[in-house]
């Protein structure tokens, strides 16, 4: 099963996307601490690829971003490592991008470094600098180019866990 799926079987259901996890066989940590899944990579020019499987991020990295998590309590929240040896992005080589699975422009990703799915499919990290409400958006790449796209989805980046 694809991450997509699972997310879209979640969906569906409303339950939250753990829950699949658990029953297609992603193990899960039984506490009362948050379990957040690496579920994607960015790579050195702010794509966002999935994963072929998620998995349970450590809760030593959970840890270090409670504060953030705190004001998110009971959200379904994701993680993506960024994967970047050469670029702008590599210096961030190996942090951990927190953010929210959603199925909408979020507000509050304008003017913010956000997750943000376009209609033609491509995932990318990237500062959101301006959005109507028809989805068309103004945004800054990883590169620094600034591109022109209809957005599907965008959701702020929570914190960046080094």
């Amino acid at each position: 099963m694809q991450l997509n799926e699972a997310n879209a079987i979640a969906q569906f259901l409303r339950v939250p996307s753990a829950e699949v996890f658990r029953h297609v066989g992603v193990s899960e940590v039984e506490s009362d601490e948050p379990c957040i899944l690496l579920a994607a990579a960015v790579n050195e020019d702010g794509q966002v690829e999935i994963l072929k499987e998620a998995r349970s991020l450590p809760q030593r990295v959970i840890a270090r971003s409670q504060v953030a998590l705190k004001m998110h309590v009971g959200l379904d929240i994701v993680a993506a490592q960024i994967r970047a040896s050469t670029g702008t992005l590599a210096m961030l080589d190996d942090a951990v991008i927190l953010f929210r699975r959603t199925g909408i422009v979020e507000e509050t990703a304008i003017g913010t470094l956000a997750i943000c799915r376009s209609y033609d499919g491509e995932q990318i990290l990237c500062r959101v600098e301006q959005a109507r409400k028809t989805g068309e958006a103004r945004v800054i790449l990883a590169s620094g180019k600034i591109s022109e796209l209809i957005l599907h989805t965008a959701t702020p980046v929570l914190a960046i866990i080094p």
